[in-house]
Parts: structure tokens; C-alpha cells; sequence
């Protein structure tokens, strides 16, 4: 390994090059969390993990690592820091593996955008749109849909508004049928993941689907 691909933190050392050791659900757990925890100075180990793939139980891995950063607090500069590594995850996941695809989401459209703000926040935003528009593979298209999901329940009205529309373009033009047939029951219904945001949200998108079938 080179200096750009060489972790620093022993446990991300570990979970690098030990597949035995990542076997052990709670001891991966264990090792992302204390390296989510160390932020800033963990943030190259961080991208290390999410990034390379050495051994069999790699896709756990960042799952783990993905959950953590889900769940824990994080600064907006730590966001700003893994949010390019996080969308090149979600853009380029092409399986079911480890439900990176879901995670992946989650994290853009829940933990990363409550913890942003200003120019951060919008670039998340503009991720997720750009992912479910540009992204080969079915998996990260339905990661990047439920992202948007997620992110409906913290958007303000011009941003909710927006997602939307990406999400009325999904509806018509997607050339996955479920995918088609999931943003158009998400704006026939109102309702997404958590149901939660703002009222006009929930009905401006079914203002979206009146003109639209069912596909």
C-alpha cells in the first residue's frame, strides 16, 4: 500500500486486512464505532473502508461503518469531509450485498443532512438527485430514492419541492418498472419513509401524480 491507500488507525488496519476478525458482527461494529468516534483524525481511515474491498466480508464492512455514521453525532465539517466517499458508494453500488445500497441512502438523506448545513446540505441534496438520474446500476437508483425519502422529512418547502419533481421524472422515465411504480405510489399516496416533513409537502406530491398512470 501506498501513502494514499495505507491506514493509519490500527482497527482500521484490522478491518482491512483481517477477514476472521470482521466475521465477528460485534467486533466490526465495535471498530467502526471507535473510529467514527475519533473524527476529524480518523476521516482517511474512514474513506479507506468505504472505498476498498480486500476481502470477502468487505460489503459488512462499510455496512458497518455506513450505520455508524448513521447513528452517531457528526460535525459539518465531518460531512463535508465523507460525503464524496459516501455518494461514490451509493453511485457505484451495483448489488444487494450487505444492503449497502439502503444504508448508503440512509445515511445521505438522514444523518448527513441533519448534521449539514448551508452549501454542505445542498450538495447532499444535489447527490441524491444526481444519483437517481445517472446511476447504471437498478441498486443504486433504489438507494438514492430512499435517500430522497429520508431526506422529504427534513426538507424545507423549495428543496422538498424539488425531490419531487426528480421523483415525478422517476414515475415516467426510470427504466426499472419498480422503481416507475415506487415514486408514483410515494406521490399518489403523500407518503413516504417516516412520513414526516412539511403538510404541503405530502400534498404537492399528490398534486404531482393527478396527471399521472399508474405504470
Amino acid at each position: 500500500m501506498d501513502g494514499r491507500t495505507k491506514p493509519v488507525h490500527s482497527l482500521a488496519r484490522r478491518l482491512l486486512r483481517d477477514a476472521e476478525f470482521c466475521r465477528d458482527r460485534d467486533s466490526r461494529v465495535e471498530a467502526a464505532t471507535e473510529l467514527v468516534e475519533h473524527l476529524p483524525r480518523t476521516a482517511h481511515d474512514i474513506e479507506l473502508l468505504l472505498t476498498l474491498t480486500p476481502h470477502r466480508l468487505s460489503a459488512e464492512v462499510q455496512y458497518s461503518v455506513l450505520n455508524v455514521l448513521d447513528s452517531l453525532p457528526l460535525r459539518n465539517a465531518d460531512v463535508r469531509r465523507l460525503l464524496p466517499t459516501v455518494s461514490k458508494v451509493l453511485q457505484e453500488v451495483d448489488s444487494r450485498a450487505a444492503f449497502l445500497w439502503m444504508k448508503a441512502g440512509c445515511l445521505l438523506g438522514d444523518g448527513f443532512l441533519k448534521a449539514a448545513n448551508g452549501g454542505t446540505r445542498q450538495r447532499i441534496l444535489f447527490n441524491l438527485a444526481r444519483i437517481m438520474r445517472t446511476a447504471q446500476s437498478h441498486h443504486a437508483r433504489a438507494g438514492a430514492l430512499h435517500g430522497i425519502e429520508h431526506a422529504l422529512n427534513h426538507a424545507g418547502l423549495r428543496d422538498g419541492k424539488r425531490l419531487l419533481r426528480v421523483l415525478r421524472e422517476v414515475a415516467l422515465h426510470d427504466r426499472a418498472v419498480s422503481l416507475r411504480r415506487s415514486s408514483f405510489s410515494l406521490l399518489h399516496d403523500g407518503y413516504w419513509w417516516g412520513n414526516g416533513g412539511l403538510g404541503e409537502l405530502h400534498r404537492y406530491a399528490r398534486k404531482l401524480a393527478k396527471p399521472l398512470q399508474y405504470r
